[in-house]
């Protein structure tokens, strides 16, 4: 596969479904959204939304995602989302996982907390702080081993970066 996204319906008795394979970025968002509201807008039944093949996936296929959760919503259709191990770490990463209805798999959520949990320890390493007679709090801190997220790098800010 060559990382840009694709969609495609594959309905099945009882729901009908998106399937998305790839990376969804700001360059894929437009036929992400038709995608995916043609998919409620069409819907006799519950539907799922497949992304169990997503390789990528950041603040702009949340957005995504999070409009037509309040389409589905509006029109008193059950949307579900099937979630890649990515796709999973950035919902969990930014407490949207309760938002949704998710088809979760063991082994998917099991990966997905493990990922997460190497790349945010790796992430949130301090650097190594020459210490001088007047440190302050925060080179203690550093020096100490303190795994606090640096000034200014918020929890999407990472997810945005980040290719598993």
């Amino acid at each position: 596969m060559d990382g840009q996204a694709h969609f495609r319906r594959d309905d099945q008795p009882g729901a009908d479904w998106l399937v998305v394979e790839g990376e969804i970025d700001l360059g894929v968002a437009g036929a992400f959204m038709e995608a995916i509201t043609r998919l409620i807008h069409d819907a006799e039944w519950p539907v799922v939304v497949d992304l169990a093949s997503v390789t990528f996936f950041n603040s702009t296929g949340l957005n995504v995602v999070e409009a037509a959760g309040k389409d589905a919503a509006d029109r008193g259709c059950r949307m579900i989302i099937r979630p890649s191990s990515v796709v999973l770490g950035v919902l969990e990463l930014t407490g949207l996982d309760g938002r949704f209805e998710l088809l979760r798999e063991p082994a998917v959520a099991a990966h997905s907390r493990a990922l997460w949990k190497k790349h945010v320890q790796n992430a949130w390493r301090p650097a190594t702080v020459d210490m001088s007679p007047g440190e302050d709090h925060l080179d203690r801190s550093a020096r100490a081993g303190d795994t606090a997220r640096p000034w200014g790098c918020s929890a999407m800010t990472v997810a945005s970066r980040m290719r598993i």
